[in-house]
Protein backbone atom coordinates (compact mmCIF):
# COMPACT_ATOMS: atom_id res chain seq x y z
CA UNK A 1 0.00 0.00 0.00
CA UNK A 2 1.04 3.09 -1.08
CA UNK A 3 1.09 6.50 0.72
CA UNK A 4 -1.60 7.98 -1.20
CA UNK A 5 -3.91 4.91 -0.55
CA UNK A 6 -3.38 5.12 3.30
CA UNK A 7 -4.04 9.14 3.09
CA UNK A 8 -7.29 7.94 1.04
CA UNK A 9 -8.26 5.25 3.53
CA UNK A 10 -7.47 7.45 6.76
CA UNK A 11 -9.67 10.38 5.41
CA UNK A 12 -12.55 7.72 4.35
CA UNK A 13 -12.64 6.79 7.71
CA UNK A 14 -12.49 10.12 9.31
CA UNK A 15 -15.53 10.53 6.88
CA UNK A 16 -17.60 8.25 9.29
CA UNK A 17 -16.54 9.75 12.36
CA UNK A 18 -18.58 11.45 14.69
CA UNK A 19 -16.58 14.89 14.61
CA UNK A 20 -17.68 16.74 11.41
CA UNK A 21 -15.48 16.28 8.59
CA UNK A 22 -15.08 19.58 7.67
CA UNK A 23 -13.08 19.92 11.11
CA UNK A 24 -10.44 17.70 9.76
CA UNK A 25 -10.05 20.01 6.58
CA UNK A 26 -9.54 22.81 8.93
CA UNK A 27 -6.74 21.22 10.96
CA UNK A 28 -5.17 19.56 7.24
CA UNK A 29 -5.58 23.57 6.22
CA UNK A 30 -3.71 24.74 9.43
CA UNK A 31 -0.71 22.72 8.45
CA UNK A 32 -0.74 24.28 4.98
CA UNK A 33 -1.08 27.45 5.89
CA UNK A 34 2.07 26.38 8.09
CA UNK A 35 4.23 25.63 5.93
CA UNK A 36 3.25 28.26 2.92
CA UNK A 37 3.75 31.12 5.36
CA UNK A 38 7.17 29.46 7.68
CA UNK A 39 8.69 28.32 4.22
CA UNK A 40 7.79 31.37 1.66
CA UNK A 41 5.42 34.12 2.71
CA UNK A 42 7.35 34.99 6.56
CA UNK A 43 10.40 32.47 5.40
CA UNK A 44 11.68 34.85 3.08
CA UNK A 45 12.70 36.95 6.00
CA UNK A 46 15.36 35.10 6.73
CA UNK A 47 16.54 34.55 3.27
CA UNK A 48 16.50 38.54 2.00
CA UNK A 49 20.13 39.57 3.61
CA UNK A 50 21.91 35.78 2.18
CA UNK A 51 19.92 36.65 -1.76
CA UNK A 52 21.49 40.20 -1.71
CA UNK A 53 24.89 39.10 -0.69
CA UNK A 54 24.73 35.87 -3.30
CA UNK A 55 23.54 37.51 -6.71
CA UNK A 56 25.26 41.32 -5.66
CA UNK A 57 22.45 43.57 -5.87
CA UNK A 58 20.16 45.35 -3.33
CA UNK A 59 17.79 44.70 -0.62
CA UNK A 60 15.03 46.47 -3.10
CA UNK A 61 14.97 44.69 -6.22
CA UNK A 62 14.90 41.22 -4.05
CA UNK A 63 11.94 42.55 -2.10
CA UNK A 64 10.04 43.97 -5.76
CA UNK A 65 10.40 40.27 -7.26
CA UNK A 66 9.27 39.09 -3.67
CA UNK A 67 6.39 41.64 -4.14
CA UNK A 68 5.50 40.80 -8.07
CA UNK A 69 5.26 37.26 -6.62
CA UNK A 70 2.10 37.66 -5.27
CA UNK A 71 -0.17 38.33 -8.34
CA UNK A 72 1.44 35.14 -9.90
CA UNK A 73 -1.11 33.16 -7.99
CA UNK A 74 -4.20 34.97 -9.20
CA UNK A 75 -3.47 32.97 -12.69
CA UNK A 76 -4.37 30.14 -11.13
CA UNK A 77 -7.74 31.10 -9.54
CA UNK A 78 -10.12 30.15 -12.15
CA UNK A 79 -8.44 26.49 -12.07
CA UNK A 80 -10.79 25.42 -9.11
CA UNK A 81 -13.43 25.80 -10.97
CA UNK A 82 -12.43 23.32 -13.56
CA UNK A 83 -10.43 20.84 -11.30
CA UNK A 84 -11.35 21.34 -8.38
CA UNK A 85 -9.87 22.94 -5.21
CA UNK A 86 -8.33 19.62 -3.53
CA UNK A 87 -6.57 19.16 -6.94
CA UNK A 88 -5.35 22.17 -7.17
CA UNK A 89 -4.12 22.59 -3.92
CA UNK A 90 -2.09 19.49 -4.49
CA UNK A 91 -0.96 20.74 -7.64
CA UNK A 92 0.26 24.06 -5.61
CA UNK A 93 1.91 21.84 -2.65
CA UNK A 94 3.76 20.30 -5.72
CA UNK A 95 4.39 23.67 -7.63
CA UNK A 96 5.98 24.87 -3.94
CA UNK A 97 7.99 21.59 -3.96
CA UNK A 98 9.77 21.69 -6.90
CA UNK A 99 10.56 25.47 -6.79
CA UNK A 100 12.04 25.21 -3.20
CA UNK A 101 14.63 22.53 -4.84
CA UNK A 102 15.08 24.51 -7.45
CA UNK A 103 16.00 27.34 -5.70
CA UNK A 104 19.24 26.02 -4.37
CA UNK A 105 20.80 26.49 -8.13
CA UNK A 106 19.85 29.95 -8.71
CA UNK A 107 22.95 32.25 -10.07
CA UNK A 108 21.50 35.43 -10.26
CA UNK A 109 18.63 37.78 -9.83
CA UNK A 110 16.62 36.32 -13.11
CA UNK A 111 17.40 33.15 -12.19
CA UNK A 112 15.63 33.60 -8.42
CA UNK A 113 12.86 35.61 -9.95
CA UNK A 114 11.76 32.78 -12.45
CA UNK A 115 11.47 29.86 -9.96
CA UNK A 116 9.77 32.88 -7.25
CA UNK A 117 7.28 33.95 -9.74
CA UNK A 118 6.42 30.58 -11.35
CA UNK A 119 6.89 28.32 -9.06
CA UNK A 120 7.40 28.12 -5.66
CA UNK A 121 5.04 31.33 -4.57
CA UNK A 122 2.63 30.31 -7.55
CA UNK A 123 1.91 27.15 -5.19
CA UNK A 124 1.92 28.87 -2.24
CA UNK A 125 -1.36 31.19 -3.18
CA UNK A 126 -3.13 28.40 -4.59
CA UNK A 127 -2.49 26.50 -1.46
CA UNK A 128 -3.83 29.13 0.80
CA UNK A 129 -6.11 31.73 -0.84
CA UNK A 130 -7.80 29.44 -3.71
CA UNK A 131 -7.51 25.98 -2.96
CA UNK A 132 -7.56 24.87 0.34
CA UNK A 133 -9.58 28.48 0.89
CA UNK A 134 -12.53 27.38 -1.22
CA UNK A 135 -12.66 23.96 0.21
CA UNK A 136 -13.18 25.72 3.74
CA UNK A 137 -15.21 28.28 2.34
CA UNK A 138 -17.56 25.32 1.15
CA UNK A 139 -17.77 23.46 4.57
CA UNK A 140 -19.02 26.64 6.70
CA UNK A 141 -21.58 28.62 6.76
CA UNK A 142 -22.53 30.06 10.18
CA UNK A 143 -19.11 28.89 11.34
CA UNK A 144 -16.97 30.65 8.95
CA UNK A 145 -15.57 32.87 10.80
CA UNK A 146 -14.05 30.46 13.26
CA UNK A 147 -13.32 28.11 10.59
CA UNK A 148 -11.41 30.44 8.75
CA UNK A 149 -9.84 32.01 12.37
CA UNK A 150 -8.59 28.13 12.97
CA UNK A 151 -7.50 27.72 9.38
CA UNK A 152 -4.98 30.82 9.35
CA UNK A 153 -3.87 30.49 12.30
CA UNK A 154 -1.66 28.26 10.66
CA UNK A 155 0.38 31.04 9.58
CA UNK A 156 1.19 31.70 13.32
CA UNK A 157 2.61 28.29 13.14
CA UNK A 158 4.75 29.47 9.69
CA UNK A 159 6.20 32.40 11.86
CA UNK A 160 7.65 29.52 14.38
CA UNK A 161 8.96 28.01 11.40
CA UNK A 162 11.07 31.02 9.94
CA UNK A 163 13.06 30.30 13.17
CA UNK A 164 13.73 26.81 12.39
CA UNK A 165 14.58 28.08 8.50
CA UNK A 166 16.62 30.70 9.86
CA UNK A 167 18.62 28.57 11.88
CA UNK A 168 19.06 26.28 8.73
CA UNK A 169 20.36 28.87 6.89
CA UNK A 170 23.17 30.04 9.13
CA UNK A 171 23.72 26.25 9.83
CA UNK A 172 23.88 25.09 6.17
CA UNK A 173 23.89 28.03 3.87
CA UNK A 174 20.92 29.41 2.32
CA UNK A 175 21.32 26.56 -0.62
CA UNK A 176 21.06 23.33 0.58
CA UNK A 177 18.21 25.04 3.45
CA UNK A 178 16.20 25.57 0.66
CA UNK A 179 16.37 21.88 -0.26
CA UNK A 180 15.85 20.81 2.89
CA UNK A 181 12.72 22.55 2.74
CA UNK A 182 11.81 22.39 -0.68
CA UNK A 183 12.04 18.38 0.40
CA UNK A 184 9.97 18.66 3.56
CA UNK A 185 7.34 20.50 1.45
CA UNK A 186 6.19 17.44 -0.43
CA UNK A 187 6.67 14.91 2.22
CA UNK A 188 4.47 17.02 5.07
CA UNK A 189 2.45 19.20 2.55
CA UNK A 190 0.97 16.03 0.05
CA UNK A 191 -0.50 13.45 2.78
CA UNK A 192 -1.77 17.15 4.01
CA UNK A 193 -3.75 18.35 0.72
CA UNK A 194 -5.08 14.76 0.16
CA UNK A 195 -7.31 15.19 3.11
CA UNK A 196 -9.21 17.84 1.73
CA UNK A 197 -12.85 17.25 -0.20
CA UNK A 198 -14.32 20.23 -2.40
CA UNK A 199 -17.91 20.20 -0.99
CA UNK A 200 -19.95 18.48 2.05
CA UNK A 201 -23.04 17.72 -0.15
CA UNK A 202 -20.29 15.04 -2.11
CA UNK A 203 -20.85 12.93 0.80
CA UNK A 204 -24.19 13.89 2.09
CA UNK A 205 -23.36 16.36 4.34
CA UNK A 206 -24.24 20.41 4.67
CA UNK A 207 -22.05 23.10 5.05
CA UNK A 208 -21.24 23.35 9.58
CA UNK A 209 -22.55 19.63 9.77
CA UNK A 210 -26.14 20.46 9.37
CA UNK A 211 -28.44 17.19 8.93
CA UNK A 212 -29.66 16.90 5.63
CA UNK A 213 -33.55 18.09 6.64
CA UNK A 214 -32.53 21.99 6.64
CA UNK A 215 -32.20 21.73 3.16
CA UNK A 216 -34.92 23.34 2.39
CA UNK A 217 -34.37 26.35 4.71
CA UNK A 218 -31.04 27.57 2.58
CA UNK A 219 -31.40 30.41 0.36
CA UNK A 220 -33.19 29.75 -3.26
CA UNK A 221 -31.05 28.32 -5.84
CA UNK A 222 -29.43 25.41 -3.46
CA UNK A 223 -27.16 26.27 -1.02
CA UNK A 224 -24.94 24.34 -2.29
CA UNK A 225 -24.80 26.65 -5.27
CA UNK A 226 -25.76 29.97 -3.97
CA UNK A 227 -24.09 33.05 -4.08
CA UNK A 228 -22.91 35.90 -6.59
CA UNK A 229 -20.95 35.90 -10.06
CA UNK A 230 -18.42 37.49 -10.53
CA UNK A 231 -19.74 40.34 -12.47
CA UNK A 232 -22.08 40.92 -9.85
CA UNK A 233 -19.35 41.27 -6.96
CA UNK A 234 -17.67 43.58 -8.87
CA UNK A 235 -20.54 45.25 -9.48
CA UNK A 236 -20.97 45.86 -5.56
CA UNK A 237 -19.48 48.57 -3.64
CA UNK A 238 -18.49 46.45 -1.07
CA UNK A 239 -15.84 44.49 -3.08
CA UNK A 240 -14.00 47.75 -4.32
CA UNK A 241 -13.57 49.21 -0.40
CA UNK A 242 -12.72 45.63 0.90
CA UNK A 243 -10.23 45.25 -1.68
CA UNK A 244 -8.65 48.96 -1.35
CA UNK A 245 -8.56 48.69 2.33
CA UNK A 246 -6.62 44.98 2.25
CA UNK A 247 -4.34 46.22 -0.48
CA UNK A 248 -3.27 48.98 2.37
CA UNK A 249 -3.07 46.83 5.01
CA UNK A 250 -1.16 44.17 2.53
CA UNK A 251 1.30 46.69 1.76
CA UNK A 252 2.67 46.94 5.32
CA UNK A 253 1.96 43.12 6.18
CA UNK A 254 3.96 42.12 2.97
CA UNK A 255 6.33 44.65 3.75
CA UNK A 256 7.45 44.05 7.41
CA UNK A 257 6.93 40.34 6.59
CA UNK A 258 9.94 40.39 3.77
CA UNK A 259 12.21 43.01 6.48
CA UNK A 260 11.22 41.45 9.60
CA UNK A 261 14.58 40.33 11.00
CA UNK A 262 16.56 42.54 8.68
CA UNK A 263 14.27 45.46 11.20
CA UNK A 264 15.47 43.78 13.59
CA UNK A 265 19.15 43.50 13.16
CA UNK A 266 18.77 47.40 12.00
CA UNK A 267 18.02 48.27 15.71
CA UNK A 268 21.32 46.56 16.86
CA UNK A 269 20.23 43.38 17.55
CA UNK A 270 21.64 40.05 15.50
CA UNK A 271 19.41 38.02 13.21
CA UNK A 272 18.99 34.99 15.59
CA UNK A 273 17.49 37.58 18.10
CA UNK A 274 15.24 38.64 14.86
CA UNK A 275 14.77 35.11 14.49
CA UNK A 276 13.19 34.80 18.19
CA UNK A 277 10.88 37.93 18.12
CA UNK A 278 9.42 35.63 15.52
CA UNK A 279 8.77 32.81 18.03
CA UNK A 280 7.03 35.28 20.35
CA UNK A 281 5.17 36.89 17.43
CA UNK A 282 3.98 33.81 16.73
CA UNK A 283 2.85 32.36 20.04
CA UNK A 284 0.86 35.57 20.33
CA UNK A 285 -0.65 36.05 17.04
CA UNK A 286 -2.17 32.35 17.58
CA UNK A 287 -3.86 33.21 20.44
CA UNK A 288 -4.77 36.64 19.22
CA UNK A 289 -5.90 35.32 15.85
CA UNK A 290 -8.47 32.40 17.76
CA UNK A 291 -9.96 35.07 19.85
CA UNK A 292 -10.81 37.21 17.66
CA UNK A 293 -11.91 34.98 14.74
CA UNK A 294 -14.17 33.62 17.32
CA UNK A 295 -15.61 37.09 17.99
CA UNK A 296 -15.94 37.72 14.56
CA UNK A 297 -18.81 35.07 14.29
CA UNK A 298 -21.01 37.45 16.91
CA UNK A 299 -19.95 41.01 15.72
CA UNK A 300 -19.62 43.01 11.73
CA UNK A 301 -16.59 41.56 10.93
CA UNK A 302 -15.44 44.51 8.47
CA UNK A 303 -15.87 46.65 11.72
CA UNK A 304 -13.33 44.33 13.76
CA UNK A 305 -10.99 44.51 11.33
CA UNK A 306 -10.64 47.96 10.82
CA UNK A 307 -10.07 47.85 14.52
CA UNK A 308 -7.56 45.84 14.07
CA UNK A 309 -6.00 47.62 11.82
CA UNK A 310 -6.00 50.95 13.69
CA UNK A 311 -4.09 48.97 16.51
CA UNK A 312 -1.11 48.34 13.47
CA UNK A 313 -0.74 52.56 13.64
CA UNK A 314 0.13 52.01 17.24
CA UNK A 315 2.16 49.43 16.63
CA UNK A 316 4.97 51.07 13.66
CA UNK A 317 4.86 54.44 15.90
CA UNK A 318 6.16 52.35 19.12
CA UNK A 319 8.80 50.72 16.39
CA UNK A 320 10.22 54.16 15.26
CA UNK A 321 11.41 55.07 19.20
CA UNK A 322 12.23 51.09 20.26
CA UNK A 323 15.82 51.00 21.40
CA UNK A 324 15.76 47.87 23.59
CA UNK A 325 14.92 44.89 23.13
CA UNK A 326 11.51 44.82 25.70
CA UNK A 327 10.48 47.75 23.44
CA UNK A 328 10.52 45.64 20.40
CA UNK A 329 9.02 42.97 22.44
CA UNK A 330 6.25 45.18 22.90
CA UNK A 331 5.91 45.85 19.11
CA UNK A 332 5.84 42.36 18.29
CA UNK A 333 3.15 41.77 21.05
CA UNK A 334 0.73 44.84 19.52
CA UNK A 335 1.56 43.80 15.98
CA UNK A 336 0.93 40.32 16.63
CA UNK A 337 -3.20 41.24 17.41
CA UNK A 338 -3.22 44.02 14.60
CA UNK A 339 -1.74 41.45 12.19
CA UNK A 340 -4.05 38.25 13.23
CA UNK A 341 -6.75 40.36 13.99
CA UNK A 342 -7.25 41.40 10.16
CA UNK A 343 -5.25 38.59 8.44
CA UNK A 344 -6.28 36.38 5.33
CA UNK A 345 -8.62 34.21 7.65
CA UNK A 346 -10.65 37.16 8.06
CA UNK A 347 -10.62 38.42 4.39
CA UNK A 348 -11.46 34.91 3.22
CA UNK A 349 -14.71 34.65 5.89
CA UNK A 350 -15.72 38.49 5.05
CA UNK A 351 -15.87 36.96 1.15
CA UNK A 352 -17.48 33.58 1.67
CA UNK A 353 -19.93 35.97 4.03
CA UNK A 354 -20.49 38.61 1.21
CA UNK A 355 -20.62 36.82 -1.71
CA UNK A 356 -21.64 32.94 -1.23
CA UNK A 357 -19.88 29.84 -2.39
CA UNK A 358 -20.64 29.40 -6.04
CA UNK A 359 -17.76 31.69 -7.54
CA UNK A 360 -15.69 32.17 -4.48
CA UNK A 361 -12.31 31.27 -5.93
CA UNK A 362 -12.49 33.44 -8.76
CA UNK A 363 -13.94 36.20 -6.67
CA UNK A 364 -11.08 36.04 -5.05
CA UNK A 365 -8.95 36.02 -7.60
CA UNK A 366 -9.98 39.09 -8.55
CA UNK A 367 -10.06 40.51 -5.41
CA UNK A 368 -6.41 39.41 -4.69
CA UNK A 369 -5.11 40.72 -7.87
CA UNK A 370 -6.26 44.18 -6.44
CA UNK A 371 -4.66 43.51 -3.45
CA UNK A 372 -1.44 42.22 -5.23
CA UNK A 373 -0.47 46.22 -5.66
CA UNK A 374 -0.25 46.36 -1.95
CA UNK A 375 1.73 43.24 -1.88
CA UNK A 376 4.25 44.23 -4.86
CA UNK A 377 4.86 47.55 -3.57
CA UNK A 378 5.00 46.79 0.45
CA UNK A 379 8.24 44.87 0.43
CA UNK A 380 9.75 46.94 -2.59
CA UNK A 381 9.41 50.45 -1.08
CA UNK A 382 10.36 49.10 2.50
CA UNK A 383 13.88 47.86 0.50
CA UNK A 384 14.33 50.91 -1.70
CA UNK A 385 14.01 53.38 1.37
CA UNK A 386 16.33 51.55 3.48
CA UNK A 387 18.50 50.93 0.33
CA UNK A 388 18.26 54.80 0.58
CA UNK A 389 18.80 56.18 3.72
CA UNK A 390 20.60 52.97 5.53
CA UNK A 391 17.30 52.74 8.30
CA UNK A 392 13.73 51.65 7.91
CA UNK A 393 12.09 55.01 9.53
CA UNK A 394 10.60 56.05 6.39
CA UNK A 395 9.54 53.05 6.14
CA UNK A 396 7.54 52.84 8.90
CA UNK A 397 6.17 56.47 8.26
CA UNK A 398 4.44 55.10 5.01
CA UNK A 399 3.19 51.90 6.41
CA UNK A 400 1.08 54.49 9.51
CA UNK A 401 -0.21 55.81 6.17
CA UNK A 402 -1.16 53.03 4.24
CA UNK A 403 -2.86 51.19 7.61
CA UNK A 404 -4.68 54.66 7.84
CA UNK A 405 -6.01 54.43 4.44
CA UNK A 406 -6.92 50.56 4.46
CA UNK A 407 -9.08 51.68 8.34
CA UNK A 408 -11.20 54.26 6.55
CA UNK A 409 -11.56 51.59 3.57
CA UNK A 410 -12.69 49.05 5.87
CA UNK A 411 -15.08 51.40 7.92
CA UNK A 412 -17.17 52.55 4.63
CA UNK A 413 -17.23 48.78 3.56
CA UNK A 414 -21.15 47.88 3.22
CA UNK A 415 -22.64 44.35 3.15
CA UNK A 416 -24.04 43.88 -0.50
CA UNK A 417 -28.17 44.02 -0.11
CA UNK A 418 -28.77 40.62 -1.54
CA UNK A 419 -26.69 37.47 -1.84
CA UNK A 420 -28.21 36.82 -5.72
CA UNK A 421 -28.06 32.99 -6.73
CA UNK A 422 -25.98 32.36 -9.48
CA UNK A 423 -28.23 30.84 -12.95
Amino acid sequence: MNAASIVNALSNWLLRRRVFYGWWIVGASFGLAGLVSGFIFLGFTAFLVPYTESFGVGRGPVSLVFGFSSVAGVAASPLVGRFGARRVTMAGVASMGAGLCLMSLAQNLVHYGLIQLTLVTMGGFVVLFYGSSTVVNNWFDRRRGLAFGFFFTGISLGAALVFVVNFLVESLGWRDATLVIGVTTFVIGLPLASILRDRPEDFGMLPDGDPPASAPARPAGGFAEHGLTLRQAMRTSAFWTLSIGFASRNFVIAGMAAHFIPAVVDKGFSSTTGAQMLLVFAGAAFVNRLLTSYISDYVPKTKMTALMVAIGVGAFLIMMWAESIWVIVIFVLVYSLAWAGSGGGMISAIRGEFFGRANYAVISGAGNLVQAGGEVLGPAAAGILYDRTGSYTNAYFVFIGMLTLSTVALLLTRAPRARAPTV
